[in-house]
């Protein structure tokens, strides 16, 4: 018993009254296990059973700690989902228009609140540590320093699970050989930057920069790098970098406050090489060139505004996703408010035709039409336009135009007088050239050659407009005067700009119920189509798995699962899917949606139907299809926790299917944490701040009791403090988001919700994770010790090392699948499931090897 120990621990009342003693002998070097949390004498319980009980707690709590997530997610998704209402002014309509728009960027969202939500039990544990260890003593710094940090290797090992296990099963997740890919791509690629860079940082400050310490500058440049990384996803989200590179803005596009709308201008171009075979004319005229500018720079305008509504859509699985959209910036009018914005453009025509404006003293002896542009309905079937010869100058009185803009306002017509008007025949030729509206597609071809009396001085030509009956832009065309013939010239506007207005609706899409019975072996469901059935128009429709589940044929599943286009022809308005199912056995269901019409068309108030497999109507299935009819009711404080001591089935089995043994097992389990979230207000109370902040209080404190189980857990097992962490603590903290993850992956159209959040979930770990407790403990240290917070960095920096080899990986196969089979989830089976196979073997890997470099059975001096 030499080199054994003694330790005797006395026990007393809050009164300090004296209650008894324990005496524990440690042998072989042992230490003694402490905490806050241990009983009287627990430290003599078999260390065996000891083990056991903290690893079925911290399991126990992980449960909680998912429960408190869910309502701390739905808090934020609450405060993201606020809008405000914006004054925008809109070039077309030339009016302010109000509308409502996200408070939030969805990138800043969730780079910051979203991936917060997502990391904030290992944020929590890695701060919570700190707060713990905060030595009072030099002994204790250095007992602090060789137990090891839970919260790095924690982070280390969540990010490593997010990143290799999460990509792994979101992978295979689709129904194969569907693939599904990232959809804000460059946004993807700075937060996988971002999050390589962040453990690269880690390696710098831990071993090359200040080797063994960190300083209080590195902790805060550290904590800086979480807004720096949301400001930058932030720009690209909104094109900065791309419309940097590609010069100034012109004048034209900013306005008055001098914000410039930040969008690459679309591809459309005024082309003149499609003219027509007898054209004389077939050289760009100076007038055609600034018009087509002037159409660009409207469609620059328009694209500003659809990326705008583009924001307004609600986002699917939020709780996880990455999807960006465009923000564009308030706009005011471009010219002064007495100045109009044709009469503007008829400027500039002047300007480039004779070098200076012109006015009403020039027109004299010229063609010029009645105004500098015309609109026209689509289902008008032709436009006339009046085109005048000014035979006279119109000294002091104004000229009124019929069928047109005037070129003056007033309401005087000029008198001509045989000494003062121009006398003689004279002519001019006319055609229609192409814009954004094609020939015969949106116009056809015309021509002519228009001879005026001596007692002439306007003609009307008419022009066949082509109405297709289908959705399209509004278009444009243009109709030039040339080669004027006798005594005459072309005056000013030479050139009209016509738009075709469409009027074509393709309507709305929706299915005729809420839900639908499945019968002899079929379900057939019906769509259709109202407000409008003007061309064609087709829409995707998809099963999704309820209680049944979906394949490839009814042997095997319970109905066969499909994802194909339904197409309507102009005039239909209605159509029908029809889905072959099995006979089950009992109850079971699943949903068909309807999505992404093309032409313009929308989706109706039933996008989606519950289709019910079984033969009777039991009432069961109408409460069902009921839920999808009727938005859900306000949740109230006190129906929590009435739902909180409901037995409910798994969420895949719908909300009245048969409960199974294991659901009572699973809420008696759980039923402590329900009654303990409950507590918690609903989240639509305050706009979701209360829930916000009092849910990451219980996680708080959650957290708390999961880092001192897990250091009893390595007392009494001989596990080391960082290999449970990147093991244990790191799988209990992140397997919740796997769940999420895959579902999204199944059911969402692209794979942003699924793993683009991945990656800046794992930066915001090492940032805020790593970023809040350095800053605490650096200012901690050099205020009671003068000295900078010493870390153990000889474990810490073979696994950063290896991290980033392994991560750097994960992500070049993910570029890999998105350029070879089209996207990064999903592809062939054998494709699935052999990259699957590798990213998992990766992970086991790491783990693997961290732990033996933790135990020093591996040894690298990589550094």
């Amino acid at each position: 018993m030499s080199n054994c120990e003694e330790v005797v621990k006395n026990y007393t009342d809050t009164r300090g009254n004296f209650l008894g003693y324990t005496v524990e002998i440690l042998c072989d070097g042992r230490e003694q296990c402490t905490s806050w949390m241990l009983l009287p004498g627990e430290n003599l319980w078999n260390d065996g059973v000891r083990g056991f009980l903290y690893l079925v707690a911290m399991l126990w709590i992980f449960i909680g700690i998912a429960k408190a997530s869910d309502i701390f997610m739905m808090s934020i998704e609450t405060i993201t989902a606020k809008k405000r209402t914006i004054s925008q002014w809109d070039a077309e309509q030339e009016k302010v228009v109000r509308r409502e728009v996200l408070i939030w960027n969805e990138t800043v969202a969730n780079l910051t609140l979203m991936a917060l939500g997502s990391s904030a039990p290992e944020i929590l544990i890695a701060f919570i540590e700190a707060l713990t260890k905060l030595p009072v003593n030099l002994t204790q710094v250095a007992q602090f320093q060789a137990e090891g940090n839970l919260g790095v290797f924690t982070i280390m090992g969540s990010a490593s699970y997010n990143l290799l296990m999460i990509s792994a099963i979101c992978i295979v997740a689709p129904n194969l050989p569907e693939t599904k890919k990232v959809s804000q791509f460059t946004v993807f690629l700075l937060t996988s930057g971002w999050s390589i860079w962040a453990y690269i940082w880690m390696l710098l400050v831990v071993k090359i920069i200040s080797p063994g310490r960190v300083e209080i500058w590195e902790a805060f440049v550290t904590l800086a790098f979480f807004p720096l990384m949301a400001i930058t996803a932030y720009c690209q989200d909104n094109h900065w970098w791309i419309h940097k590179c590609k010069g100034k803005v012109d004048a034209e596009d900013v306005p008055a406050d001098g914000e410039s709308h930040h969008v690459t201008a679309p591809n459309i171009r005024v082309l003149n090489h499609h003219d027509h075979p007898g054209a004389l004319m077939h050289g760009r005229a100076k007038e055609l060139a600034v018009l087509e500018n002037e159409q660009h720079q409207k469609a620059i305008r328009r694209s500003d505004q659809n990326l705008q509504n583009v924001e307004e859509g609600t986002v699917e699985f939020r709780n996880a996703a990455v999807r960006t959209m465009a923000d564009s910036k308030n706009g005011r009018p471009k010219t002064p408010a007495k100045e109009s914005r044709l009469q503007s453009i008829v400027d500039q025509t002047r300007l480039a035709t004779h070098g200076n404006p012109v006015n009403e003293e020039d027109l004299s002896g010229k063609f010029t039409f009645g105004a500098p542009s015309y609109s026209v309905l689509e289902s008008a079937g032709h436009l006339e336009i009046d085109i005048y010869f000014h035979r006279k100058k119109p000294s002091h009185s104004k000229m009124k135009i019929p069928n047109g803009t005037p070129v003056s306002n007033g309401t005087t017509e000029t008198s001509l007088t045989d000494d003062s008007k121009i006398t003689g025949v004279v002519a001019v030729q006319w055609e229609t050239r192409e814009g954004s509206a094609k020939l015969n597609r949106d116009f056809k071809f015309s021509s002519g050659r228009l001879v005026f009396q001596s007692d002439e001085y306007v003609k009307t030509i008419s022009v066949p407009i082509v109405n297709d009956f289908e959705f399209e832009p509004d278009t444009d065309f243009y109709i030039i005067l040339k080669n004027p013939e006798g005594d005459a010239g072309l005056g000013d506007p030479s050139v009209t700009r016509v738009t075709i207005i469409d009027d074509d609706e393709p309507g709305v899409f929706s299915f005729s119920k809420h839900q639908y019975y499945a019968e002899e072996g079929r379900c057939v469901l019906t769509v259709q189509r109202s407000k409008g059935c003007d061309g064609t128009v087709t829409l995707q429709y998809k099963t999704i798995d309820g209680s049944a589940k979906g394949g490839d044929t009814v042997e095997s599943a319970d109905y066969v699962s499909v994802t194909a286009d339904l197409e309507f022809k102009n005039s239909e308005s209605s159509k029908t899917i029809s889905i072959e199912c099995a006979d089950p056995k009992k109850s079971k269901n699943f949903i068909v949606t309807l999505s992404n019409p093309s032409a313009g068309a929308k989706i109706g108030h039933v996008p989606a139907a519950f289709v019910n497999l079984h033969t009777t109507d039991d009432g069961l299935d109408d409460r069902l299809g009921d839920l999808i009819a009727e938005e859900s009711e306000p949740v109230t404080w006190g129906s929590q926790f009435v739902d909180a001591l409901t037995v409910s089935p798994d969420e895949d089995d719908g909300e009245d299917a048969e409960l199974h043994w294991y659901d009572y097992v699973m809420h008696f389990v759980s039923l402590p944490w329900k009654l303990f979230c409950a507590i918690i207000p609903p989240v639509h109370y305050a706009g979701g701040a209360i829930a916000f902040v009092w849910s990451i209080v219980w996680l708080g404190v959650m957290s708390l009791f999961v880092e001192q189980l897990a250091s009893l857990l390595g007392c009494v097992i001989g596990l080391r403090t960082a290999a449970s962490g990147v093991s244990i603590v790191a799988l209990g903290t992140s397997v919740p988001d796997t769940f999420a993850s895959r579902t999204a992956a199944k059911q969402d159209e692209y794979a942003d919700a699924a793993i683009g959040n991945i990656t800046g979930s794992n930066s915001v770990n090492v940032f805020l994770g790593l970023g809040l407790p350095w800053v605490l403990l650096t200012i901690y240290y050099k205020a009671r010790f003068d000295m900078d917070y010493p870390i153990d960095s000889e474990n810490l920096t073979q696994a950063v090392v290896l991290f980033v080899i392994v991560g750097t990986v994960c992500i070049i196969i993910l570029l890999i699948r998105r350029f070879t089979i089209g996207g990064e989830l999903g592809g062939t089976k054998i494709s699935a499931w052999i990259t699957a196979a590798c990213l998992m073997l990766l992970w086991v890997s790491f783990i693997l090897i961290v732990i033996l470099i933790v135990y020093e059975i591996i040894v690298w001096d990589i550094i």
